[in-house]
């Protein structure tokens, strides 16, 4: 056996070499740092700006990877360590950084740790002024953050900076090219449409500025970041050559910037009342439209790109992902947390909200942010609603309300009379308070159709048309408001039906050309119109007739200019299929377990193939999936389609854990294709499913920083709300029985559903045990415990596995007939145990449960003739149920509200809602909810009090008419959605 102390102590060859690397980084970065200290705004350094070439940087690697295998790192050589830290973060690819360095280094985790790097950067901060990570990102990842902040770009994020800086090229001015800082603030606000893997990136806008600026200057002008370190990510990005085009093109407006002082045209003017401070900024018209069904036609509105409007303000842009909203129009319920700020969204008007009207109502917004909302979205100021059928069948909306022959429109309004002519007919529409009429505009018009047009509020423009030509617009209403991109120079071919002397045309009441005759050939003559800035420019023609030519009044234009948005390859308005996710920064995760939705957008009734593949973090294919689709695919539909596919396909269940990326390709030989990429979030905690011989098996990741133990608890099936503790010491977990394994580290949690294992009938029927709730006082608390208890089986990872599916669903009924005992008692907790043996409950039984025979004889009869609808139970009829309950006889004005309690108000009579705290549609949506979907709650603590269920279960004929509505919409099939 040998000497074992040869391998006590580093030999001193290698502490001499560790001492040299230090030194030589230390006088590198002194040089470095005192070069910031004279810049304007002092720049920080980065441990990637190390100076080292390739040959340096493999001897420094091989130096400390062979030191850690044994020995713990030198106190004061520590700057090598630094470096090999940050280069692993230039490699890191949003998988677990920690078992990346352990695989590189064997010994880390034993010999140096995970508080080491957190202290030696945090010295390297103090010494050369080194660069602090920031932004939610790094609160949650406290140590990693650092080598990842220091790396600059990381190689995975590297070309969709080189799109970000290329989608917003138009922006640039020299002021931001000459402030990191602001130009950070700008690409952050517009990286919504990015991974998330890149949104946690940019959470720290001073160095996106920075990194931007330098990418913009180039080698010889980047004097923020390292020539040689600025190279290196150059060259890695123009290895790409997509991504080299964008960069490229995105340099050369930056230089066209510089040369000429300015980024674009002098700023349009703001018209109406706009603000002047926002005068930069295109405040977006909210995109109306009409959609045929089977029955008639329905109003939606689309959730236009608020980016622009909120650029300047990153805080507002923020907020806008917190906070909860209602719609003009529709049924009362508030859309989700953050779904203001995913553009493209659509949703169904159900009553017409009348004109200039602000569409969005956002709940516990800041002043601020609500008088944005209310100056820049609003419904049309018309009285009546014009939209131009496309070939699809859609109808988009036509502001200016003027028609073109032989074209086919629907109008919409409050009060539209039906003037008998052949070519104008009345439609059905599914919008309380507004009337639809077809109007199928004559090839010919004379005298006796124009009246008629203008009879419904509508104008004809028969002399003078003007239609884009060369690049497509990404809109156009044909009747003279267009929309283009930023960097586009718009062409338009004006043709007049009258010989016109001569033509003037004038852009922004400011710039006038004059076009004679001599320059229409065939009465047309095409304008190239100069580049102009973002937002919405006047375009006015003024025609001069000859003698004895009847006159050509003014036509204008709307030229709206806006930037692209970033859409994840995804297609844009010029390819003839798009791939549309909700929400447009959705994570693998969010596609797995059905939290997103996709929308393919194509010819109506033509096929095409989804692809689908899982793919590691090299890019390797790991399992796909092609299935036959027919275009277009709703986002209703996507789970169906698609979706519940990928989670039941055997291979994709065997590859999804060590999957990054799931990439969804749609199209088809006719069309070509587009396609759609969605990265696995990075969590301090995650679940994943693997299968062994005896079944599936949970195996735990772990990268939360905190060097702490994790905690798992397991739940079974048979009794929910009992855990237990269990241990392993590989993080693998498996139990014969299944159950819900919470992990716990600090303030991360994890859930997931294991399912039991089944080999045969026998197994099948034990794994389908009866669920067994402990039952508890009747108290504001206990049902607040049931809540969270619902909550906490909801909210859980599922394999897709349906059997996990099965036994969810079968703790979750349980769950609802325990609050409806509870809750209800008497009579009514006899129906919630009939029910929960699966006993199908008729609407007699329920409404003689639902009170004496005596009492509530009006409510009742209400609630009987809602729960016969079958059409209204489709969704949860908050504005009705509010209704038939009846407000409260208090003040709503300082209570928090679930809703803005519009329908509130004191009703005597048989009216349960009279007797709450708080009434109107705050009360029937937290009924609502929690009869049929009570873990909803739980995520709304701060909007409702313990009082508040102590109002229900001293008044319970509410709840029970909440939970009848829930029973029968859910025997119907139906599945009431919360935000």
């Amino acid at each position: 056996m040998g000497n074992p102390g040869i391998f006590e102590s580093p030999s001193t060859a290698n502490a001499d070499a560790l001492a040299f690397l230090h030194e030589r980084l230390d006088r590198h970065f002194q040089k470095v740092a005192a070069e910031r200290q004279q810049l304007v705004g002092r720049p920080p350094v980065y441990a990637i700006e190390h100076g080292l070439d390739r040959g340096d940087l493999s001897v420094l690697k091989d130096l400390v990877e062979g030191w850690v295998r044994r020995f713990r790192p030198p106190g004061r050589h520590w700057l090598p360590f630094v470096v090999y830290a940050t280069e692993v973060g230039y490699s890191y690819e949003g998988d677990e950084y920690w078992p990346t360095i352990e695989h590189g280094a064997p010994g880390w985790s034993h010999n140096v740790g995970r508080s080491y790097i957190k202290k030696r950067f945090q010295e390297f901060e103090r010494v050369y002024g080194g660069a602090e990570p920031r932004g939610r990102w790094a609160s949650h990842f406290t140590i990693i953050c650092w080598p990842i902040t220091h790396a600059l770009l990381p190689a995975d994020l590297q070309r969709q900076f080189a799109k970000l800086l290329y989608d917003n090229r138009g922006t640039l001015t020299r002021e931001l090219l000459e402030d990191p800082r602001e130009l950070g603030r700008v690409l952050a606000v517009r990286s919504g449409g990015s991974s998330k893997r890149f949104q946690q990136f940019a959470e720290n806008p001073d160095l996106l500025g920075h990194v931007a600026c330098a990418l913009l200057a180039g080698r010889e002008l980047g004097a923020n970041v390292d020539s040689v370190a600025l190279s290196r990510i150059t060259d890695d990005l123009t290895k790409q050559r997509q991504a080299r085009n964008w960069l490229n093109d995105a340099r050369s407006s930056a230089n066209r910037v510089r040369l000429r002082g300015v980024a674009r045209a002098a700023p349009p003017r703001t018209r109406g009342n706009a603000p002047t401070q926002r005068s930069r900024s295109t405040l977006p018209a909210v995109p109306v439209f009409v959609h045929p069904d089977s029955a008639g036609w329905q109003i939606r509105l689309q959730v236009p790109d608020l980016t622009p409007l909120l650029a300047g303000n990153p805080e507002v842009m923020d907020e806008l992902g917190l906070i909860r909203c209602r719609v003009a129009g529709t049924d009362g319920r508030p859309k989700g947390r953050g779904w203001l700020g995913h553009p493209g969204q659509q949703v169904r008007l159900d009553r017409w909200p009348g004109p200039d009207t602000p569409v969005f109502d956002p709940e516990r917004a800041t002043s601020e942010l609500s008088e944005m909302l209310d100056h820049a979205a609003r419904t049309p100021s018309t009285q009546q609603w014009l939209f131009r059928l496309g070939a699809d069948g859609v109808g988009r909306i036509v502001r200016s309300l003027v028609v073109r022959p032989g074209c086919s429109y629907i109008v919409v309004g409050p009060n539209l009379d039906d003037p008998q002519a052949e070519w104008v007919s009345g439609q059905p529409i599914h919008c309380l308070g507004a009337v639809a009429l077809l109007i199928n505009v004559p090839a010919l018009i004379d005298d006796l159709v124009e009246k008629t047009i203008q009879s419904i509020g509508c104008y004809v423009q028969a002399k003078v048309d003007v239609d884009p030509v060369g690049i497509v617009p990404a809109a156009w209403d044909g009747a003279g408001s267009g929309e283009w991109l930023v960097g586009d120079r718009p062409m338009l071919r004006l043709a007049c039906t009258h010989q016109v002397a001569a033509c003037t045309v004038t852009l922004n009441d400011s710039d006038t050309a004059l076009i004679s005759d001599s320059d229409f050939t065939d009465d047309a003559v095409v304008l190239h119109l100069p580049e102009l800035g973002q937002g919405v420019h006047d375009l006015r023609f003024s025609f001069l007739t000859h003698g004895g030519v009847p006159p050509i009044p003014d036509v204008r234009i709307d030229v709206h200019m806006r930037e692209s948005q970033p859409d994840r390859s995804s297609g844009t308005f010029r390819n003839p299929i798009r791939l549309l996710p909700t929400p447009r920064n959705a994570s693998l995760e969010d596609v797995w377990d059905g939290r997103a939705k996709v929308e393919v957008e194509g010819p109506v009734g033509m096929g095409a193939r989804a692809t689908s593949v899982l793919l590691d973090s090299s890019g390797n294919p790991l399992a796909r999936l092609v299935l036959p689709v027919t275009m277009p695919i709703l986002p209703g539909d996507w789970s169906e389609l698609v979706q519940s596919k990928l989670q039941n396909a055997a291979d994709f269940q065997a590859a999804y854990d060590d999957a990054t990326q799931l990439t969804i390709e749609v199209g088809n030989r006719e069309l070509g294709t587009v396609s759609a990429t969605f990265e696995r979030e990075l969590e301090p905690l995650r679940w994943g499913f693997h299968r062994s011989n005896d079944g599936l098996r949970l195996r735990l990741h772990e990268s939360a920083d905190t060097g702490g133990e994790v905690q798992v608890m397991r739940y079974p099936f048979a009794t929910p709300d009992q855990a237990s503790p269990v241990r392993s010491n590989s993080l693998e977990f498996w139990n014969p029985q299944g159950g819900l394994f919470v992990a716990r580290l600090g303030s991360h949690e994890t859930r997931a559903i294991l399912p039991p294992v089944v080999h045969d009938l026998q197994d099948l029927r034990s794994a389908r045990t009866t669920v067994r709730i402990r039952t508890g006082q009747r108290t504001p608390s206990r049902v607040r415990e049931l809540v969270d208890l619902a909550a906490l089986w909801s909210a859980s990872r599922s394999p897709g596995d349906l059997l996990a599916q099965d036994r969810r669903v079968a703790v979750q009924r349980a769950i609802k007939a325990e609050i409806g005992s509870l809750v209800g008692g008497g009579k009514w907790a006899a129906r919630e145990r009939q029910y929960l043996i699966t006993e199908p409950l008729s609407i007699e039984d329920l409404a003689e449960s639902l009170s004496d025979s005596s009492s509530w004889i009006r409510f009742r009869g209400q609630i009987v003739k809602l729960a016969l609808d079958t059409e209204r139970l489709r969704w949860p009829p908050i504005v009705l149920f509010a209704g038939y309950l009846g407000g409260s006889a208090s003040s709503y004005s300082d209570s928090p509200s679930l809703v803005r309690p519009s329908s509130a108000r004191s009703v005597r009579g048989e009216r349960p809602g009279s007797q709450f705290r708080k009434g109107g549609e705050w009360l029937a949506e937290m009924l609502l909810r929690l009869a049929s979907m009570p873990g909803s709650l739980s995520s709304l603590e701060s909007e409702y009090m313990p009082e508040d269920f102590k109002d229900v279960i001293q008044f319970p004929v509410a709840f029970r008419a909440a939970r009848m509505l829930a029973i029968l919409a859910e025997q119907r099939g139906e599945v009431w959605q919360w935000a």
